[in-house]
């Protein structure tokens, strides 16, 4: 394993990045297609405060919020759940989002531990762990991306409590925020989540056979349910591990704890939803397709 990654990552080094080219690639043809998110978004909404005073649905006297948190339609409390966002660039994001995830099919496919794979084993390890595989390409690739409120798309409330039922407006006001989670419906909170991972790779200043590393020990994920062949899978991502902790150790001596630090931001990186990635950086350009069929089908028909 840290033989082909080493071999990899030394190839890597000497590829020019323009190298890389988005021809014959079914996301080269969705990049071509104009889609609305060349459209410059309509403005954003201005979120109401409450006022117990002017507001009807809210108790004269008591907080403003109180015991309904979740159920604030105002925006104006921490524990609520945020304003729905959408990409400020979409399609310069989106293009480079595209270079990206290409890149980390052509190091996947690369892997020779992952072409001795099952075809099934091979398709689920990729479904299940591209995005954090996409993640850390963001990360890799020193990408940057800034988001803006949805001009009037996304989380949406009821101004007016139907036909005067308190009630009624409340269990309203949590099936909209419900469904947004379900939906998969970028949020301030889930980007943060991306963006912070992101400047935290940064900030470590990991090097290019740390991201093979790492990328490999996201990739062999033994805890995927369904693996054919779950002990080689978790052979392979100990071994990546195990790889990852040996360099750090003779490549940075002076940080003994460099491999712990890289190991932290996991969770924080599997806490990302995959679903919340495809609505930010494909779902204007793969449309209604789910993103785990295009997925499927570069695989086996090449990026």
């Amino acid at each position: 394993m840290a033989d082909q990654l080493s071999e990899m990552t030394d190839a890597c080094d000497r590829c020019p990045s323009k190298s890389l080219s988005l021809e014959k690639s079914i996301l080269y043809n969705l990049l071509i297609t104009p889609t609305t998110s060349d459209v410059p978004p309509s403005l954003p909404h201005t979120p109401r405060t409450c006022n117990p005073v002017s507001d009807p649905g809210v108790d004269p006297g008591s907080d403003p919020c109180g015991d309904h948190g979740l159920l604030c339609p105002c925006g104006c409390c921490s524990h609520v759940s945020p304003a729905a966002v959408t990409l400020r660039n979409p399609s310069s994001a989106h293009q480079q989002a595209c270079q990206v995830l290409l890149r980390t099919l052509t190091f996947v496919k690369n892997l020779p531990a992952y072409a001795d794979l099952c075809p099934h084993d091979r398709a689920l390890l990729l479904t299940s762990g591209w995005s954090d595989l996409f993640t850390v390409g963001l990360a890799q690739s020193r990408v940057h991306f800034t988001t803006e409120p949805t001009g009037g798309g996304g989380v949406q409330f009821i101004s007016k409590p139907p036909e005067g039922d308190r009630a009624s407006h409340r269990e309203s006001q949590i099936f909209v925020r419900l469904r947004a989670s379900v939906d998969g419906v970028p949020t301030e909170t889930e980007v943060a989540k991306i963006q912070n991972f992101v400047e935290r790779c940064q900030v470590l200043d990991l090097d290019m056979k740390e991201y093979s590393y790492l990328m490999a020990a996201l990739l062999f994920n033994a805890d995927v349910p369904g693996l054919a062949d779950g002990r080689q899978v978790e052979i392979l991502q100990n071994s990546a591990h195990q790889s990852l902790n040996e360099y750090t150790t003779a490549r940075y001596p002076r940080q003994p704890l460099r491999f712990a630090r890289i190991l932290l931001g996991l969770p924080a990186l599997r806490s990302i939803k995959p679903k919340i990635v495809t609505e930010l950086f494909f779902r204007p350009l793969i449309g209604a397709i789910d993103m785990e069929v295009i997925l499927t089908d570069m695989l086996l028909k090449g990026c």
